[in-house]
């Protein structure tokens, strides 16, 4: 027999019919600091297989279904003496510690109703130093969700329309002159949906080098052109521009505005645009090359900082219905969660900021060096999201399938 620990610390009791009754029962989950211990025996042929990550750590391989796994944590949840609302966040939190141990640190929160049900974190924030559920990940595309929030803001305030042309309006703010006509004409609906006709310029974001910025790269693409096409072609371009867009339209800072418009309604404050080759404080290491500058130079597409309640918050708030602070009124959530035709990617299709999964729930994945990160909010009214430092699983779809398997075993 192999052996999983499974380590948990509970702050409230709950009996459990659906999913809003968890929200009355709020579990923190810290590893390896417990409270209280379930050791659950996996017999050995279960679909679940040790594995090694690259950083030496060992752990279970739960990526695929693990019968085996889930039944040894069932069976040892009928002898537990915690309440079932608790049993069920153990659920979660032993099977997201079975999938996605091997790396150097991850976090996964539950909001229910506007309010954080479940938090969880594992690992270290830096070598030696156990990670908090308050730690802040960085997000990569995850961060696009927050500053396409934003600029609808700005669209519902009447400040700029979803249809029109604010290509050279960009260009003036920034100096770059006359641009032709195929990008002065890019549209807000074009940039949030990644329709504009900016290309993917890896270069401008993933080459070597410590110089790299976010305007900087807006400035170069407005120069550069869009290439006149209306069709669907995922770019982090178009989200730099928008960023860009932010501040030709208030005057202020992109992260000026985030904070007063967004974060701070919402109860949030601290999170910033990361630094590639900074651990700032209260931040979660992602080992990156030393040459590299992509959180520099992806800023408002993917440079972001958070912790998993915080964006879990943020995403659980664009609900057409929700309980917590609404940033956007209903047509307005409803027209940014709403599809694209032609938003095709793999499962997925593309709102104006937001993917829709095939499963009806709304979000975005993120990958970078080091990060996967996914954020979901379903329609049952569960939001989720899962934040990882390090490179298990190998893709954020898995990472995807990993938290939606294990949020929706602990609430059936």
């Amino acid at each position: 027999m192999s052996v999983v620990a499974v380590t948990v610390v509970f702050v409230a009791n709950a009996w459990v019919h659906d999913a809003r009754d968890i929200a009355d029962a709020r579990a923190t989950v810290v590893w390896p600091e417990a409270r209280a211990v379930m050791v659950a025996a996996v017999p050995d042929g279960s679909e679940s297989t040790a594995h090694r990550s690259e950083n030496g750590d060992v752990g279970v391989d739960t990526t695929a279904d693990a019968p085996g796994v889930q039944g040894a944590l069932e069976a040892a949840l009928e002898d537990s003496p915690i309440g079932p609302a608790d049993a069920r966040w153990e659920v979660l939190a032993s099977t997201l510690r079975a999938s996605l141990g091997g790396n150097a640190a991850f976090a996964a929160a539950v909001v229910i109703d506007g309010q954080v049900a479940f938090e969880m974190v594992s690992g270290e924030r830096i070598p030696g130093v156990p990670a908090a559920p308050e730690h802040r990940f960085r997000l990569a595309s995850l961060s696009k969700v927050v500053t396409a929030a934003v600029v609808m803001q700005l669209v519902q305030d009447g400040l700029v329309g979803l249809d029109e042309p604010v290509g050279q309006l960009i260009a003036d703010h920034f100096g770059v002159g006359t641009l032709d006509d195929a990008t002065a004409s890019v549209t807000v609906r074009g940039l949030l949906g990644h329709t504009a006709g900016f290309g993917k310029d890896w270069s401008f974001y993933f080459s070597d080098g410590l110089d790299k910025h976010w305007r900087a790269n807006a400035a170069a693409a407005l120069r550069a052109g869009a290439s006149g096409s209306s069709g669907f072609s995922y770019s982090n371009t178009s989200y730099v521009v928008a960023g860009a867009l932010v501040e030709a339209l208030t005057g202020r800072s992109y992260e000026d505005v985030v904070t007063e418009r967004l974060l701070v309604p919402l109860g949030i404050e601290g999170p910033r645009l990361g630094v590639t080759q900074v651990v700032g404080p209260g931040e979660i290491q992602h080992r990156s090359d030393t040459h590299r500058s992509y959180m520099e130079a992806l800023g408002p597409a993917g440079g972001r900082v958070m912790s998993a309640a915080e964006i879990a918050i943020i995403i659980d708030s664009l609900r057409t219905s929700s309980a917590s602070w609404q940033p956007l009124a209903f047509a307005t959530a409803a027209e940014m969660t709403a599809a694209v035709d032609g938003g095709s990617l793999s499962h997925r299709s593309y709102g104006l900021g937001v993917m829709r999964f095939s499963d009806g729930s709304f979000g975005h994945t993120g990958t970078l060096q080091q990060t996967r990160t996914v954020a979901a909010a379903r329609p049952d009214g569960v939001t989720w999201s899962v934040l990882v430092s390090g490179s298990r699983p190998d893709s954020s779809q898995r990472l995807h399938a990993i938290m939606e398997r294990a949020v929706s075993a602990a609430l059936r």
